[in-house]
């Protein structure tokens, strides 16, 4: 499921479902349904004690969740209290828990942090799980279940930089901004990033499949399917299935994933063996999703660097000889 209802007390406008109802899913089988909950929730807030990550607690549990997929989570995961509180609200309505969360590995001062993703597996099918993984940034990160026998199941939940400009500095706080420093930190400066996560979920995708692992990938692509897409790209590169276009009878048009626009651009991409396994899809979408209007401060020192030359105190390092630092008191050293 992509781009659930907001499920945040505040939200004023209702949801509307596409695809198939839980419990017509359910009539489907004898035992249990194992549901994945895919969702952009355009940041999931630290604030007053993190009542965003407790009221998608609540929601997750009511809708009876086995695995969660979170993408634009706008959580600093490198700050242990930060990764604590997320992980420990979720345990707070599951018997067992495990999860994999990413976000840009840098220096940076706020528990707010644009971007990120999250997947996390609940109750009894947590027992389940094997091993885990993320990017370093901050676009996918992974966990790995057993299924019966010798079966390995791998949900990716993966966030794709929006297109757009290039930017000047990781203090315009977007997520363009942070992955442009970090590609330009290692002397890549003119990388187009969105082919660049093509390239790269895909390597990640077909060699876990060299190891036999079946795939769910859970993505908001900030693009929509067609011929040379890259969502469209990442299917053929992996052999991947549209989820959203099988297991359901409703008649009615895909519904628009996100709150600006009129398409799809969230996605659920399976292996063909998931397929056969699936008893219902649906999408609820709502118009009032939570949106975070926070700007980190600056992570820069105020001192101005030369290319070449690094900050002894913030450890950024300069690649022109504009770059500014903004943090106080930063000295600068040699590389």
């Amino acid at each position: 499921m992509t781009k659930i209802r907001s499920d945040f007390e505040h939200s004023p406008e209702p949801s509307s479902l596409w695809g198939d109802k839980l419990s017509a899913s359910k009539n489907k089988v004898t035992g249990d349904v194992f549901r994945t909950y895919s969702h952009n929730p355009n940041g999931v807030s630290c604030k007053d004690d993190n009542s965003d990550v407790r009221q998608l607690a609540k929601a997750i549990q009511a809708k009876d969740v086995a695995l969660v997929s979170l993408y634009e989570v706008n959580r600093n995961f490198e700050k242990t209290g930060v990764l604590k509180d997320f992980h420990n609200i979720l345990r707070g309505v599951s018997n067992h828990h495990q999860g994999a969360v990413s976000s840009a590995k840098l220096t940076w001062p706020t528990n707010y942090q644009p971007g990120g993703t999250a997947v996390s597996v609940m109750n009894k099918w947590a027992t389940r799980y094997l091993e885990k993984d993320s990017d370093a940034f901050g676009r996918w990160s992974w966990l790995t279940m057993a299924g019966k026998g010798t079966t390995r199941v791998t949900f990716i939940s993966a966030y794709r930089v929006c297109d757009g400009a290039a930017e000047s500095s990781v203090t315009s706080g977007t997520v363009r901004s942070q992955q442009e420093w970090m590609y330009a930190s290692r002397w890549q400066l003119s990388l187009n990033m969105r082919e660049q996560f093509i390239t790269d979920i895909s390597a990640l995708i077909i060699e876990l499949q060299g190891k036999g692992h079946i795939i769910q990938l859970s993505m908001d692509a900030n693009e929509a399917s067609g011929p040379g897409s890259g969502v469209d790209r990442i299917m053929s590169n992996c052999n991947l299935v549209d989820a959203h276009s099988i297991g359901t009878s409703d008649p009615n048009p895909i519904p628009a994933t996100y709150q600006r626009g009129s398409k799809k651009i969230d996605f659920v991409r399976l292996s063909p063996r998931l397929v056969e396994a699936v008893v219902g899809v649906s999408i609820i979408h709502s118009c009032a999703l939570r949106r975070i209007s926070l700007r980190p401060p600056s992570p820069y020192c105020g001192f101005r660097c030369v290319a070449g030359v690094c900050c002894r105190r913030c450890k950024r390092k300069a690649w022109s000889s504009n770059y500014k630092c903004n943090l106080r008191d930063c000295k600068p050293s040699p590389i």
